[in-house]
């Protein structure tokens, strides 16, 4: 038997399920028993786009993408100086500690 999950599911729905119960439930009851994660999208709160199951999302281009959009929807000339100001400076201590994990 195979059970094939699909749809999108933020993260938080994501966590929410409990599929080591499924799938323990599922062996009890039946002689081959498997769950099909594959055609589940995680929905980015952060996004509107959908990240596929297995997709590798890059820290550095999330951030670049939220400053992005805020920046997008700034109204005011001093919004946006001061969100690229808090841009560079996340950018910075993102790139300064990712250079101590590789230096480990």
């Amino acid at each position: 038997m195979r059970v094939t999950l699909e749809g999108p599911l933020t993260r938080e729905q994501y966590h929410e399920l409990d599929l080591r119960a499924l799938w323990q439930q599922g062996q009890q009851r039946a002689f081959s028993f498997e769950v099909d994660e594959s055609r589940l999208m995680l929905i980015s709160e952060l996004s509107q786009g959908q990240i596929e199951r297995g997709d590798r999302i890059a820290p550095r281009d999330m951030l670049e993408s939220i400053a992005s959009e805020w920046m997008e929807q700034t109204t005011t000339p001093a919004e946006r100086v001061l969100l690229q100001k808090m841009r560079a400076r996340v950018l910075d201590r993102y790139e300064e500690l990712v250079g101590r994990e590789t230096a480990r």
